[in-house]
């Protein structure tokens, strides 16, 4: 199978992507096939939905630290669709008070991507909130602390 992917030579390195708006029918079944998708009009799973995250996953820019967190966000599975690019920590949320459980899934990510949070957390019934808005490393280390603290 040959995708129709789009070359680009940028500084010192090649880069390509999937053009998504372009999927022509023939492409798309292919595609389905390869992966071995059952395509269902009125299913839950949308074979485009796989492709646009598949192509969301792409790291386009050379930088190591956001390719890293982005990789592992995308690695694990979330209870809510379209979360996997919220990798930067955004606050708390205690459990406790509203009589919920942290999701493994939360847990999992947090570990991960934040593991300065997964310590302070320990076992306590406290789930990570995250946010699309990129972060200095250093600033959200000491927003994780100090909020941490106010719990």
């Amino acid at each position: 199978m040959e995708l129709p992917l789009i070359y680009k030579n940028e500084e010192n390195y090649k880069s390509f992507h999937l053009p998504l708006a372009d999927l022509n029918k023939i492409l798309y079944k292919k595609l389905c096939e390869f992966l071995e998708i059952d395509y269902n009009k009125n299913g839950p799973f949308k074979p485009l939905y796989f492709f646009k995250a598949l192509h969301n996953a792409i790291p386009t820019k050379a930088n190591i630290l956001l390719k890293d967190r982005l990789a592992c966000s995308y690695s694990y599975p979330t209870s809510k669709d379209n979360e996997q690019d919220k990798i930067y920590f955004r606050s708390f949320l205690n459990n406790d008070l509203n009589g919920k459980k942290r999701s493994l899934e939360n847990k999992a990510k947090t570990e991960k991507l934040l593991p300065d949070a997964h310590k302070l957390i320990g076992t306590r019934n406290i789930s990570v909130c995250f946010t699309r808005t990129p972060k200095d490393e250093r600033k959200e280390k000491e927003e994780i602390k100090t909020k941490f603290n106010k719990l």
